[in-house]
């Protein structure tokens, strides 16, 4: 098996008690173990997934390489060729989270491009949500 890197849009996170991995490309998150965050790491840098298991004596070597081999179905390892043409979107917007988010979140949003369009959708909202008061009323306000 060639070298595998760690894949560099993943963001790794805390979910109501849960540690996630989330792959920020695909849009995939993964609950998973503390045990994977530790083979993740192995993987920082270009390494065979041989030397990862032999450098994790404490573990199962062929349960070590069944997870790598899912990791790497998963996208969260790939190959080292594939991780050196890769740009990491957490890098390209300097670490700052919640532009990455923001980008992605927003990059395929259809938008309406003719007036009809427009209109169209105005009106099908309008339709579907009655209009708020025409006056607020407080009932503690005097006068």
């Amino acid at each position: 098996m060639n070298r595998l890197v760690r894949n560099p849009d993943l963001l790794i996170s805390w979910s109501e008690g849960d540690l996630l991995v989330e792959d920020l490309r695909g849009g995939k998150g993964f609950g998973v173990s503390p045990e994977t965050i530790l083979l993740l790491d192995s993987f920082k840098g270009p390494r065979s997934p041989s030397a990862v298991a032999a450098a994790l004596p404490d573990y199962d070597r062929a349960s070590v390489l069944r997870s790598i081999g899912k990791l790497r179905r998963l996208g969260l390892l790939i190959p080292e060729r594939e991780g050196r043409r890769r740009l990491s979107r957490i890098k390209a917007w300097r670490g700052n989270l919640a532009s990455v988010r923001y980008h992605l979140a927003s990059r395929d949003i259809r938008f309406a491009t003719s007036p009809a369009a427009v209109d169209h959708f105005l009106q099908s909202r309008l339709a579907a949500e009655p209009p708020p008061p025409q006056f607020k009323r407080y009932r503690r306000a005097t006068g």
